[in-house]
């Protein structure tokens, strides 16, 4: 009977430690898959290269994807606040890369009024999210399962850049200047629905800066994110940091802590300015002028309208745990396709509160509380300039897909059900 028992129990450690450790995928190594892997930032972001990203995905799921962006069509008037609809829905793809195979990964498409204004136009080429371990309770076996090191990664489709290179090439300057700027790196897409692979059109593969760029371009890695959001309509005072509004601070880590970094930035940039050194003072102890004002030196340099400065959005704001033990808050920009806009210049100096816009740190400075940083994102897409690859010309593996123009990409996607219904 003991010898039953003993039998029966290290049978259910048997099937625990399988249920906790499942087979892995083929092709599964440590490298590649693995949560421990280091990012591999100079073979995914080789300047030198363009990478071929080949996404599968069910034709169901395609389906649903599509409908469900039905909910961002203009139905009469719009409530204030981003994407009020809701984000868009996720669902598993397989993703390939040079060979190598990751199974289930989360993708939905991403982006605000870019997102909203492409189906309103009926454009098919649309910004991606990945996260690829957004489904591993659903998959066990691919659980903790990272992308060269890295959980998440966003697919940038160029929004109103013809160009097609400002995401990369601002980040890309902003870095050069001090200032922590997301990773990006040029990747032809190809999608298939169950017919072949689709081109796509020419993608920014850009880190998410919820990921591996805190611990890479910041002291520790390890504190709060944030990314401000005028959720109750472009005034909204929380990200323009005129007061503390918790619905415009959406916490992207340590979702369980409190918001006291940002309460401190928003009091002292506020408060009592009767003696100015004392308020410069009490200012620079939370928050780090300096690199506010190196990053709006740049940004202003490239005449970007579409960020803190005009609408209090596409930035986040990093409380660095290693700055001088405070936790130092830092304004990381998110969006760079409107980079070089000559058009908008006269808007860059718009919507200026009384208080003052807040001042991040510069990288690596320590005894302050906040620093502009940026990550690169967005959608290419239409004749009027939206386009991705508008009368370009891309040549690729024999037996792809090739797209000549915008007009001949909208008729290869509507081919393979990508257009936009009612387009």
């Amino acid at each position: 009977m003991v010898k039953m028992d003993r039998k029966l129990l290290l049978g259910l450690v048997f099937l625990a430690v399988c249920a906790c450790h499942p087979e892995r995928p083929e092709g599964w190594t440590e490298a590649t898959h693995g949560r421990d892997a280091e990012p591999a930032y100079d073979y995914l972001f080789d300047d030198t290269v363009v990478h071929r990203i080949d996404i599968t995905i069910s034709a169901n799921d395609h389906q649903e994807m599509q409908a469900d962006l039905e909910k961002y069509k203009r139905t009469g008037p719009q409530p204030p606040g981003p994407l009020s609809a809701g984000d868009p829905v996720w669902k598993p793809v397989d993703l390939e890369l040079d060979g190598v195979t990751w199974r289930h990964v989360g993708m939905r498409y991403k982006g605000n009024s870019s997102l909203k204004s492409a189906v309103n136009d009926g454009i098919g080429k649309l910004a991606i999210r990945l996260n690829f371990d957004k489904f591993e309770d659903d998959y066990p076996s691919i659980r903790n399962q990272r992308f060269y090191g890295f959980d998440k990664m966003t697919f940038s489709n160029a929004f109103k850049d013809p160009s097609l290179i400002r995401d990369k090439l601002a980040a890309d300057i902003f870095r050069r200047g001090g200032v922590p700027a997301a990773r990006g790196a040029f990747a032809r897409v190809y999608v298939d629905f169950g017919e072949g692979p689709v081109y796509f059109g020419l993608y920014t593969m850009i880190e998410d800066p919820a990921d591996c760029m805190l611990e890479n371009q910041f002291t520790d890695g390890g504190g709060n994110l944030y990314k401000p959001e005028p959720m109750l309509g472009p005034d909204s005072g929380g990200a323009t940091w005129k007061s503390f509004v918790e619905e415009d601070f959406d916490k992207k880590t340590n979702q369980d802590s409190g918001f006291e970094d940002v309460i401190a930035v928003i009091e002292a940039l506020n408060g009592d300015r009767s003696n100015p050194e004392a308020w410069r003072a009490g200012l620079g102890a939370v928050f780090d002028v300096e690199g506010f004002l190196r990053w709006l030196a740049i940004n202003q340099a490239m005449e970007n309208w579409d960020s803190y400065l005009c609408i209090p959005h596409n930035y986040y704001a990093y409380a660095d745990p290693g700055d001088g033990g405070r936790g130092t808050e830092r304004l990381v920009q998110q969006q760079l396709h409107r980079r070089c806009e000559r058009e908008h210049r006269r808007r860059l100096v718009r919507r200026q509160p009384s208080g003052g816009h807040p001042g991040p740190q510069r990288h690596g400075q320590r005894g302050r509380s906040h620093q502009y940083a940026h990550h690169e994102g967005h959608p290419v897409g239409d004749r009027r300039g939206h386009g991705a690859g508008q009368g370009h010309r891309y040549r690729d593996a024999p037996g792809a897909h090739r797209v000549e123009d915008r007009r001949g990409q909208s008729r290869l996607l509507a081919r393979a059900g990508q257009r936009v219904e009612g387009s």
